[in-house]
């Protein structure tokens, strides 16, 4: 796939790339000679180039290189209601599918505190005017973004986790692992899942 980007026209190699979940972009452009891939950058819309530049920042075999900025983050006092209709909008328009939503401190900040979870579950059996704060897990395992890729992976399948939070030393909450991201670096590259077809 990293050939085909490389040969298209970069109008179109940006297009394609548009549709691709953050942490696949950035995988392929680190393959690419590093002018073509800022080339990519400049042509994607400013919020997508920013979430993919920020992953590149990242070694590949760390646990912030491995994880996708695609996860819904809700202020703790949002209602359930409020949670299980800014997910039903969120598969809708950005097609994102995850088990838990993250509750954080103040989710119109740029950086996020991390305070616990609810899984999908949790909030389809939950009272709809109960908060967020009320039926969270506060208990969440947790990794730093430095962390090693493979721990954890091996962590996720130890403890069966759809997914784990990737947060920075100060609590804030960088990006999450998926179990799907997770299976791919326990694999052997043959057995590696790929990414989504281009064309």
């Amino acid at each position: 796939q990293g050939d085909i980007l490389a040969n298209l026209p970069p109008e179109r190699a940006a297009a394609i790339l548009q549709e691709m979940e953050p942490d696949e972009i950035a995988d392929l452009l680190a393959r690419l000679p590093e002018e073509r891939s800022e080339e990519l950058l400049r042509l994607m819309k400013p919020e997508e180039s920013e979430d993919v530049q920020e992953l590149l920042e990242y070694e590949a075999d760390t646990a912030g290189g491995l994880m996708t900025t695609d996860y819904v983050a809700l202020n703790q006092t949002s209602t359930v209601a409020e949670a299980l209709e800014s997910v039903r909008s969120n598969i809708r328009e950005n097609d994102i599918r995850q088990g838990y939503i993250y509750c954080v401190a103040d989710a119109t900040q740029d950086e996020c505190q991390m305070l616990g979870s609810v899984s999908l579950w949790e909030l389809l059996i939950a009272n709809p005017a109960q908060t967020l704060q009320e039926v969270m897990e506060t208990d969440v395992p947790t990794v730093l973004p430095e962390a090693d890729a493979h721990d954890v992976a091996e962590t996720m399948a130890k403890y069966n986790l759809l997914a784990m939070p990737v947060v920075s030393a100060e609590g804030t909450l960088e990006g999450v692992v998926t179990i799907d991201d997770a299976i791919d670096v326990l694999l052997p590259p043959e057995r590696r899942r790929r990414p989504s077809r281009m064309y």
